[in-house]
């Protein structure tokens, strides 16, 4: 079974900057007012209002398209005003632990965090940070070294007075996500204990195996820190993985379900 996504060294730099959305076309005052001057004013107050009316429209768009506004949403604020946060709030504490360069950290924040189930169940439980590890502004390192992080994405767990929870170190899926969030805080058991000796007993049914398969992904990225302890769940699940997809039809074999596997 392949390992989940990680990153533990910097594989391929990008330019792309998490959470700044660029709105091309639209002229910046100075711009305007400039033009403006050299027209009538009557004919410059009217083109700025026009224009205002149209900047406003466009970024009412963008945020109506933007993702993040059904999904996760991230605290705008210090580290120290976040846990303060949760405190007054009844709430616990949820750490995006990333990098710039952590390619599983970009598919998360495209393709997990965006999501209406992920904004459901995490904005309702948690003051959720995006800590990047390298960024010294905001103590990236420093916290990461507190938290011995040193793969990426790590996800932390983490009570109102930074004690911790639990933890994943693994790009994770939406339901996977969510049933990590779930054992970390105690509101459900993973049942993968169960689910192995069901296995073992002789259990091949393809839907219960492809739910196996997804609750040892969850399994092995509360593992990535045991390097022992993952080692053995890879070799205890890789059999496991093989003997799945040397069953499957290969016409069959691309399709949601296998996929998420």
């Amino acid at each position: 079974m392949p390992a989940a996504g990680t990153c533990s060294m910097r594989i391929f730099p990008s330019s792309t900057e998490p959470g700044r959305l660029g709105i091309p076309g639209v002229s910046t005052p100075e711009a305007e007012s400039s033009t403006c001057r050299s027209r009538r004013p009557t004919t410059c107050r009217s083109r700025r209002k026009s224009m205002i009316r149209t900047m406003l429209g466009g970024l009412a768009t963008v945020a109506a398209l933007s993702p993040l506004a059904a999904g996760i949403e991230f605290f705008e604020g210090s580290w120290d005003d976040a846990f303060k946060a949760a405190e007054e709030n009844g709430q616990l504490v949820f750490v995006d632990v990333y990098t710039e360069w952590c390619g599983p950290c970009k598919l998360m924040d495209a393709n997990v965090f965006p999501k209406d189930a992920v904004g459901d169940y995490f904005n309702a439980r948690f003051v959720n940070i995006k800590l990047d590890a390298e960024d010294e502004d905001v103590k990236g390192p420093e916290i990461g070294d507190r938290y011995g992080i040193r793969a990426y994405p790590t996800l932390l767990f983490l009570n109102p007075d930074g004690s911790e929870l639990g933890r994943g170190v693994a790009g994770l899926e939406v339901e996977q996500l969510i049933q990590l969030a779930k054992e970390a805080t105690g509101e459900a058991s993973s049942g993968f204990h169960d689910m192995a000796a069901r296995y073992d007993a002789g259990d091949r049914d393809p839907a219960f195996v492809r739910t196996f398969l997804e609750a040892a992904q969850v399994a092995g990225a509360r593992l990535h820190d045991d390097t022992k302890a993952m080692v053995a769940h890879r070799q205890r699940m890789t059999p496991v993985f093989d003997e799945y997809f040397a069953s499957r039809d290969k016409e069959t074999l691309i399709n949601a379900d296998d996929f998420a596997v």
